[in-house]
């Protein structure tokens, strides 16, 4: 029983994210994605506590190669600053080439329960699972909302002595009004050629002089 409960999840996650894909998160309504499964809308709501919970929980899926690439980061830079701001960089990277979903998943109003929804989605997808019991990336993927999670990196900055901790709060801070404020400029555009990669790297830009105007001199 439990298995088909699964799988019927599984099903609908996957159908609301060919919706995404071909119409936007905009696309997605309860009719489309259960005709799309072959099952009534109701069916939706005995699983999932709503149809933009399921949207987030798809919308995963769109951030797969983010999550990969921020494992990779993780294991391969050792600075927790440089590790910060190479996070940034990967961040702008995606979000900025899909601001719909990075706002809904990072700014919606589940952002400070992604870490329930990545839970709830490894729980239905185990084999997409990254975090290969790394604590540190694990604290980093499921603590609060975005600002949380980059002060979760910061930290152990200012724990190592590169920066002061109230510098440290600033930073996840501004840096996060920094990324999100940019975001909602190119919610219109993004889709023109170029635009996205402009916006990534002038973001990228300011977040990183804003982090190192914060550094300690050695």
């Amino acid at each position: 029983m439990m298995e088909v409960r699964n799988d019927t999840k599984r099903r609908l996650v996957e159908a609301t994210y060919q919706v995404i894909q071909e119409k936007g998160v905009e696309g997605v309504t309860a009719r489309e994605v259960a005709k799309r499964v072959g099952v009534t809308p109701t069916v939706i709501y005995r699983h999932f506590e709503n149809l933009y919970y399921l949207t987030v929980l798809a919308s995963i899926i769109c951030i797969s190669d983010y999550l990969e690439t921020l494992k990779t980061i993780n294991d391969d830079e050792e600075n927790p600053v440089e590790k910060d701001i190479l996070g940034w960089e990967n961040f702008n990277r995606y979000a900025f080439a899909n601001p719909p979903i990075y706002e809904t998943l990072f700014w919606g109003k589940y952002n400070d329960q992604l870490e329930v929804a990545l839970f709830d989605y490894y729980k239905i997808f185990p084999e997409a699972s990254i975090h290969n019991n790394d604590a540190f990336l694990i604290s980093s993927l499921f603590s609060g909302g975005i600002e949380e999670r980059d002060f979760i990196w910061m930290r152990r900055g200012a724990n190592e002595g590169l920066l002061d901790y109230e510098d440290a709060k600033f930073l996840s801070r501004t840096n996060c009004l920094i990324a999100h404020g940019m975001l909602m400029e190119h919610m219109s555009d993004y889709t023109v050629p170029g635009v996205a990669q402009k916006a990534a790297a002038e973001c990228t830009a300011l977040i990183e002089h804003n982090i190192r105007k914060y550094l300690k001199k050695c």
